[in-house]
């Protein structure tokens, strides 16, 4: 151990108490905004004397500072020790970590790390390793317990401080042992705003006919809104309906969206590891895909952190060019408000390495976490959201791409808030893309061009047989809206015989659209090469004569939509060669839309691989 440690050691005191302005580096609160208040933060020093210490919740693992050797290794209450190799973690590498682990400048690594009631996480460290770690322990009853099941107040309102790196109220979501089938989902609402930091799932698997990993891969996790009139801000895309492997890392390996454990009960466990912003009138399901194929049992527990009073959540997509050497702007909020969290990914198609730089400047303040490099193909950072994973939820900016999150911190300002990114000079130009969560006073901040689903209809689980599910489609409800320049886009339930033949009984209807007018959506290719495409329409009386273009280029002849009684009309386009990146289907409509504008439903469109 080095001399300059132990003098370390001997000026510091044990636990050290730091007021959250200490932490705010020069930001500073809106007048509008109450701080509550927060638990002392304590600093703890591991090393071959002193190589292990325990934290207890409620509380919150801020940060840690460690030399680049030896290793670190956390093991929660019931599971098995996770290693965290700190050589590697310095180089920048990916970690079997429950969060992601964001470097800054002055040699800290942040992590925010809940552990919620009584639960324990034991930091033992060796190989030479020395780590100084802050925690953050909450005063009794910050912690409010929520039942399971619907209607669940799962945000308290009564602590309204978000500062950096001081969350004073975490909320478990609930402890849930039970089945999860399609018939029967596990489900929870939220009546208010929060942002889900962390997640944590516990599977135990009891097949029938299957392996346990083909069992546990069919299992998805969806989010429903309820009430969006209700919703504040720009429209939000309206569903999220995703394989839980893709989102938390699949079954048997550390997945790129998760990380996994084997818990003390035989289960599977799995951690969140992208912030996930939940609006008011959300439920949350759990289903099993593959009924049939046995039972999965699983406990469930989360940290939400919660919204402010008269603060309304925002997300916000936007995508930019970067080039080598200069600055790009993302985004620019103006007013006050909170940032409460960002994920950043990039499309980099050369083997050149990427190097970003993400930037928020806050006032006068500007925070870097640090340079960000990575290679394109399969290397670092490679996001859960492909190509293969068409989501219409916040994260998905519509192409194969690397994310990783910015700050876990939420980050106040005044008087403006401006995201941007810095290229180096030798780096690749790249397309990037951001998600940007923030909480503002009012509901419409600022003025937007982006366009998402404004409606979901709640369809439930109940029934599966009474519509079919096409091969090689990528669903109209299911992708990515990039653009409507006229009218609406609602994800809409059919009935009766046309729900049976549509696939999953429901379309993307985009109505009010008017000539010339058109929608854009994006939908993603794995393996390049010749492909048949067959479009599936909606026909009606109130339908018009659109055109069809793939990637800007026309699809073959105009398509006449009307007719007296509404059916499915399959328009098919022949052989096309796609490469495997994303590409845009555009429906423009062309001519004869009614006065009162055009109901134009996207079913999906099938891209079957030719021999």
């Amino acid at each position: 151990m080095s001399a300059a440690f132990l003098l370390l050691l001997a000026l510091l005191p044990a636990q050290q108490s730091v007021t959250p302005d200490s932490l705010l580096t020069g930001l500073q609160y809106p007048e509008h905004l109450m701080v509550a208040p927060a638990g002392s933060i304590t600093t703890s020093f591991l090393s071959e004397d002193q190589p292990s210490v325990t934290l207890h919740g409620p509380g919150l693992l801020q940060r840690f500072e460690a030399t680049t050797v030896g290793t670190l290794k956390l093991e929660f209450a019931g599971l098995d020790a996770i290693e965290l190799d700190l050589a590697s973690l310095a180089d920048g590498q990916q970690t079997g970590f429950p969060l992601p682990l964001v470097a800054l400048e002055d040699g800290w690594v942040t992590c925010s790390l809940p552990l919620p009631y009584s639960d324990e996480l034991i930091l033992t460290v060796s190989g030479g390793a020395q780590v100084s770690v802050q925690s953050l322990a909450y005063p009794a009853g910050t912690i409010t317990p929520n039942g399971l099941g619907l209607d669940q107040e799962a945000v308290s309102t009564t602590a309204a401080a978000l500062a950096v790196e001081v969350v004073p109220d975490w909320t478990r979501m609930g402890l849930f042992v039970g089945p999860c089938s399609k018939k029967f989902p596990f489900r929870y609402q939220l009546k208010a705003d929060g942002l889900i930091r962390w997640m944590e799932f516990t599977f135990i698997a009891e097949p029938e006919g299957v392996s346990r990993e083909e069992l546990l891969r069919s299992l998805h996790f969806s989010l429903a809104r309820m009430n969006p009139d209700d919703l504040a801000g720009p429209p939000l895309p309206a569903t999220f309906d995703v394989p839980l492997g893709d989102l938390f890392g699949h079954p048997g390996e550390f997945g790129q969206g998760g990380t996994r454990a084997q818990a003390s009960d035989g289960g599977d466990t799995f951690w969140l590891r992208y912030p996930m912003p939940i609006p008011k009138g959300t439920r949350i399901y759990i289903y099993n895909e593959a009924p049939g194929k046995g039972m999965v049992r699983f406990k469930m527990r989360a940290a939400v952190e919660p919204g402010c009073p008269d603060m309304h959540l925002h997300a916000q997509f936007v995508q930019g060019q970067t080039t080598p050497g200069e600055t790009l702007e993302l985004l620019s909020i103006s007013g006050d408000g909170i940032l409460a969290g960002t994920t950043l990914g990039v499309r980099n198609e050369s083997r050149t390495p990427h190097g970003l730089t993400p930037v928020v400047q806050a006032g006068d303040s500007v925070l870097r976490p640090g340079a960000w490099w990575g290679r394109g193909g399969s290397d670092l950072y490679q996001t859960p959201f492909s190509a293969r994973t068409r989501l219409d939820g916040p994260g998905d900016f519509g192409y194969s791409s690397y994310s990783r999150p910015l700050w876990d911190a939420p980050i106040p300002f005044q008087g403006g808030l401006t995201l941007s990114a810095e290229a180096a000079p030798n780096a690749a130009p790249v397309e990037i893309g951001a998600t940007v969560f923030w909480y503002a006073p009012s509901k419409f901040p600022y003025e937007t061009t982006h366009v998402a689903v404004e409606k979901r209809q709640y369809l439930g689980f109940e029934s599966t047989g009474d519509f079919q599910v096409m091969s090689h489609a990528h669903e109209g409800e299911k992708m990515t809206m990039m653009q409507a320049s006229g009218g609406r886009v609602v994800t809409t339930e059919l009935q009766g015989a046309l729900r049976s033949k549509a696939s999953r009984g429901e379309v993307a209807m985009w109505s009010g659209a008017r000539e010339a007018q058109q929608a854009i959506w994006s939908f993603g290719i794995e393996r390049s090469g010749f492909y048949n495409l067959d479009l599936n329409l909606v026909a009606g009386p109130n339908a018009a004569v659109i055109q069809a273009y793939l990637d800007g280029r026309r699809l073959g002849k105009a398509i006449d939509l009307r007719q007296d009684s509404v059916a499915m009309r399959k328009v098919s386009f022949g052989e096309r060669e796609l490469a495997a990146r994303e590409h845009r289907l555009t429906l423009r409509i062309v001519s004869n839309a009614p006065e009162a504008g055009a109901e134009i439903g996207l079913d999906c469109l099938q891209t079957i691989l030719a021999e």
